[in-house]
């Protein structure tokens, strides 16, 4: 099946505007403005993944401070423990 030339250029409009692309070229300002704000958005991508690594590495600094915790709880338990016992066979 052969296309038509208006066919073709249609085919190609088309998938320039489902694409997002303009008809007509950019203006500087245009272009200098798009930039902005793809360094804007990078910028807050960034900003976001240092704030998801600063979570976790502070969830996981406080699930080591809570196991130290438990453990010198369980800790200071078994030397009671130990202590009564001692006791017991004086």
């Amino acid at each position: 099946m052969r296309f038509t030339p208006l066919v073709r250029v249609a085919a190609v409009l088309f998938s320039m505007t489902l694409l997002g692309c303009p008809s007509t070229p950019k203006t500087p300002e245009e272009l200098a403005k798009a930039e902005a704000e793809a360094v804007d958005e990078r910028l807050a991508e960034r900003a976001n993944e240092e704030a998801q690594r600063k979570d976790a590495w502070e969830r996981e600094q406080k699930a080591k401070d809570d196991k130290f915790w438990r453990d010198a709880a369980a800790a200071a338990e078994r030397s009671k423990w130990e202590q009564q016992a001692r006791e017991k066979r004086r």
